[in-house]
C-alpha cells in the first residue's frame, strides 16, 4: 500500500463522462456530464431509477471503510460512474474530510490527475490532503460542506433563499471560480469542465444570508496542460465552447466560455439554454446551433446598470472566436471594476 502526501489543492466532484445526465432534483434534462450528488461535493443525483437505466453501479460504503486510515464513514456526498465520495473521519485529521474512492487500481489517469494536483495550490481550488494507492485508489480531500453552486441555484428547497442573494454576492461567487481558473491557467493547465456542479461551497448557505460562502473549483479529472494533445468534446456540453466541441485545437479560452455560462447561470438562476429548445433534444443539432452562434438568452439577465455591464461581459466570454474572449485575469478585472453602487 502506498501513501502520497499532497501539497496542493484538488477538485473532487464530476466523474460521470456520459453524454447525457439526469438532473432530476432540478427537474430538467441537460446535455453533458455530471457527478450526481448530495451535499458536499458533486452535481445533482438522478436517483436509483436513473442509475438502473444507465447501468451505473451503486455506492458501497465498505470500499470506503477498507481504505487505510478511514476510521468512520459518515455519509455519502456524491456518486458517479467512476468514483464515490464519502464524508469520513480519517486518522490524523481532527475534522471530517471527503474521501473520494475511485474504481480500480492506480492508473495513468490517476497519475496524471495527481501530478496536476501537485502543481496547483490556491484558496479557490479544493485541497487534496492525501492520495492513496491500493486495491482501490482514494483521495482524501478538504470537506466542502455547503454542497454545490448548482444545488444552491436550482434545488427546490434552496431557490427561495437564493432569490434573496444580491447581485454583488453572486458576482463575488463567480470571482471565486474565476480566481481558481486564473491560477490553473497561470500554471498552463486547462480545467475543461468548469460548471456549477464542480463549484463547491466551503460552508452551508443559510436562508437569511445575503452572501454566498467561499466557492472552490473542483475536479481536475479532465484537466490537461496546454502543451498536451487533447481530445475534443470532453466535459459538459451546455458549458462547452464551440472549438472544444468540434476540433482538437483549443486552449485557455474554452474555460472562459464556461465561466461565462456560470456567470449567466448564477445571475439569472436559469440553466444555460432553454430545456424546451428543440436543439437540446438532439446532440448534433445542438453542436451545430452553438457553432452558428446560438447562446443563452441575454433577455433573461435582469435589467439594471450592473447587469448591462454583465451582458457585455457575457458576450465577450461567449465570442465565437477564441481570440476574442477575455483572459481569466481580464474577466476578473472587469467584474471587480464594477462600482459597488451598481451592484447594490
Amino acid at each position: 500500500m502506498c501513501y502520497r502526501r499532497a501539497i496542493d489543492y484538488e477538485p473532487g466532484s464530476s466523474l460521470d463522462r456520459e453524454a447525457f445526465e439526469a438532473e432530476a432534483q432540478i427537474g430538467a434534462m441537460v446535455l453533458g456530464s455530471s457527478f450526481g450528488s448530495q451535499a458536499g461535493i458533486g452535481g445533482v443525483d438522478g436517483g436509483e431509477g436513473c442509475r438502473r437505466r444507465r447501468n451505473e453501479r451503486f455506492p458501497d460504503p465498505d470500499l470506503a471503510r477498507g481504505i487505510p486510515g478511514v476510521l468512520e464513514v459518515r455519509r455519502l456526498l456524491g456518486s458517479g460512474s467512476f468514483a464515490d465520495v464519502w464524508e469520513c473521519k480519517v486518522k490524523g485529521h481532527e475534522d471530517s474530510v471527503a474521501v473520494k474512492v475511485l474504481e480500480g487500481v492506480y492508473s495513468e489517469h490517476q497519475a496524471r490527475e495527481w501530478q496536476l494536483l501537485a502543481e496547483t495550490q490556491h484558496p479557490n481550488l479544493v485541497r487534496m490532503l492525501l492520495a492513496i494507492e491500493g486495491t482501490h485508489c482514494a483521495m482524501v480531500l478538504e470537506l466542502c460542506s455547503g454542497g454545490t453552486l448548482a444545488q444552491l441555484i436550482h434545488a427546490p428547497d434552496r431557490r427561495a433563499a437564493f432569490s434573496t442573494i444580491t447581485v454583488k454576492a453572486r458576482v463575488q461567487a463567480v470571482l471565486d471560480v474565476i480566481s481558481g481558473v486564473e491560477h490553473l491557467h497561470s500554471n498552463t493547465i486547462l480545467h475543461r469542465d468548469v460548471k456549477p456542479s464542480n463549484c463547491l461551497l466551503k460552508s452551508m448557505h443559510e436562508a437569511n444570508m445575503e452572501w454566498i460562502p467561499q466557492v472552490k473549483l473542483a475536479d481536475l479529472g479532465l484537466a490537461r496542460h496546454e502543451a498536451q494533445v487533447m481530445s475534443k468534446r470532453v466535459g459538459t456540453q451546455i458549458y462547452m465552447a464551440p472549438e472544444l466541441m468540434e476540433g482538437d485545437q483549443y486552449s485557455f479560452p474554452v474555460d472562459i466560455y464556461s465561466c461565462g455560462m456560470v456567470l449567466y447561470e448564477i445571475i439569472t438562476g436559469n440553466l444555460p439554454f432553454s430545456t424546451s429548445d428543440g436543439r437540446l433534444q438532439n446532440d448534433v443539432a445542438f453542436v451545430l446551433a452553438v457553432d452558428m452562434g446560438a447562446r443563452p438568452n441575454l433577455d433573461d439577465v435582469p435589467f439594471s446598470a450592473a447587469c448591462e455591464e454583465i451582458r457585455n461581459i457575457l458576450q465577450l466570454c461567449w465570442d465565437h472566436e477564441a481570440a476574442g474572449r477575455l483572459t481569466a485575469s481580464a474577466l476578473a478585472g472587469r467584474l471587480r471594476a464594477m462600482p459597488p453602487v451598481m451592484l447594490a
